[in-house]
């Protein structure tokens, strides 16, 4: 929770690279600890920090179990929606990207957000 951006961006970069390199260890250890942490930079005030919330997110996520994930995907889902519609075009491919994976490691769980994604993609 450091107040300088480069901090913060730095951080969740070395999360996402860990979550690379350390897989799955990471992700059936540390999931209750990161994923709330991931949820929270992805509503910092810099775009470029946030939307690094959501590529260390992609990297974490890719690996982990449906169980983990799913308490997670209502408050998820609602941030990377409205991402979507960000007029900051990286913040917009960055949620994309986290959608797919989410979608990817829920499956059919997804189908209620389906709604929701695809208007928005057609656009």
């Amino acid at each position: 929770r450091d107040v300088h951006p480069r901090v913060r961006f730095a951080a969740l970069h070395a999360i996402g690279q860990t979550s690379t390199d350390h897989s799955p260890y990471l992700q059936e250890t540390h999931h209750e600890l990161i994923l709330p942490t991931l949820l929270r930079l992805m509503d910092d005030p810099v775009v470029r920090v946030a939307s690094h919330a959501c590529a260390a997110f992609v990297n974490f996520a890719e690996e982990l179990d449906v169980e983990s994930l799913l308490p997670y995907a209502p408050s998820l889902m609602t941030k990377l929606c409205q991402k979507m519609v960000s007029p900051a075009r990286l913040a917009k491919e960055q949620a994309i990207t986290a959608i797919a994976v989410v979608a990817g490691v829920v499956e059919s769980e997804f189908v209620p957000y389906y709604q929701e994604v695809v208007p928005v993609l057609k656009h």
